[in-house]
């Protein structure tokens, strides 16, 4: 899946900087709603229901990948933020490796967005298990060439 569609160049965070999962759902839902990712619905309503949905189950994937989402109605369209934890956060995934890579995925209530939320977890966790693509993701130098990994292009 080529990200370039739900990714902007202003929505990587090469070097994150909370230490917790809920710190960094609240730094990631704010740069969302700076970039104008969350028009109609605000950062923390955004927070909110991103919180509400890992408090339900955790998001956090095997081998340091979380991809935290909601869907609320208002949203323009899908958007995802992706953000590098060189030293990983703690996510509460079943392998208990930390999240080195974090995807938030914003969506409205639509078929269509659930569709693409479906595409984007079948794309990501298929190019994290991959330990190559793992540790160039992690060793991007910029948004262009983490975007680049991911999409495997």
């Amino acid at each position: 899946m080529n990200f370039s569609d739900l990714v902007g160049a202003s929505h990587v965070v090469l070097q994150l900087a909370a230490e917790d999962k809920w710190r960094a759902l609240c730094e990631l839902c704010h740069i969302a709603s700076a970039e104008g990712l969350a028009v109609g619905v605000g950062a923390d309503v955004l927070l909110e229901a991103v919180e509400e949905r890992e408090r339900s189950l955790s998001t956090g994937l095997e081998a340091g990948l979380a991809i935290p989402h909601a869907f609320l109605p208002g949203l323009p369209h899908a958007a995802l933020i992706f953000a590098v934890a060189p030293s990983g956060i703690p996510w509460g995934a079943l392998d208990g490796e930390p999240a080195r890579l974090i995807a938030l995925l914003i969506a409205p209530e639509t078929e269509d967005a659930r569709a693409t939320h479906l595409q984007v977890l079948a794309s990501l966790s298929g190019a994290w298990v991959e330990p190559s693509r793992r540790a160039a993701a992690l060793a991007a130098p910029d948004a262009a060439a983490l975007r680049a990994v991911l999409s495997g292009t």
